[in-house]
């Protein structure tokens, strides 16, 4: 068996394991060094072990001794140099967000009625491109208490225009108004519903209600092209 020759491992046995499958190539058997024991290595020879190859898994510190291969290349990377290209980019902020819907949920699991956790579920859901279950957890707020925050409100009624739910939208955007009387995102929201019911009286109402105080935000505009369609009337 091939060990570290090096003083400063003296003290440490090294043993040869058994054959296994390999992890790596199918149908393939591999074998490994291992340092023994692990509390024996101190933090000079472990640097010392991973520059000639080795690796650490849990409390084993191994090398690769495969007869006739050498497939396994242990890498080091500076961590405080290495800079992720576009590709590891993307692929780490996937696989965060994937870990934090996971906590989000588990930690919804155990207070299942803290708005504040419901609330991050629901930004976790818009993130990955879930509006329904966004709205969901939305909803799971208005009802554990309707009187939410105007931040709350908005969310919701804005994953719902997303999805174009234009009844639910009109339901909701009433409710919210009980408590945002001056809101004009909600005049016009309201309006643009009627406007695809066509209730034209009761949609001038609420649009010149919210004239008063602003115009039209552009995203509106853009799922109700009936806007443009009744400018004439809208007045």
């Amino acid at each position: 068996m091939s060990v570290p020759e090096n003083k400063e491992f003296k003290k440490i046995q090294f043993y040869l394991t058994a054959n296994y499958n390999c992890g790596y190539l199918p149908e393939k058997k591999a074998q490994s060094i291992v340092a023994s024991p692990y509390q024996d290595v101190n933090q000079n020879e472990f640097d010392n072990l991973i520059t000639i190859g080795f690796r650490r898994s849990g409390n084993h510190v191994y090398k690769p001794h495969c007869h006739n291969c050498e497939a396994c290349t242990p890498i080091r990377l500076d961590v405080y140099q290495f800079k992720r290209n576009r590709s590891q980019e993307r692929c780490f902020k996937k696989n965060n967000l994937r870990q934090s819907r996971y906590l989000a949920k588990k930690a919804l699991d155990n207070n299942h009625n803290s708005i504040k956790i419901i609330e991050l579920n629901a930004l976790i859901s818009i993130s990955v491109g879930n509006k329904i279950e966004a709205i969901r957890h939305y909803k799971e707020i208005i009802d554990i208490q309707e009187n939410q925050s105007w931040r709350i409100w908005k969310s919701l009624l804005k994953c719902i225009l997303e999805i174009e739910e234009w009844s639910e939208l009109l339901k909701l955007s009433l409710r919210a108004k009980k408590y945002f009387p001056n809101k004009s995102f909600l005049d016009f929201t309201i309006s643009g519903c009627l406007l695809k019911d066509g209730k034209l009286n009761e949609a001038i109402y609420f649009y010149q209600s919210g004239s008063k105080s602003s115009k039209i935000p552009t995203k509106l505009r853009k799922h109700f092209p009936e806007f443009t369609a009744n400018k004439a009337l809208l007045v």
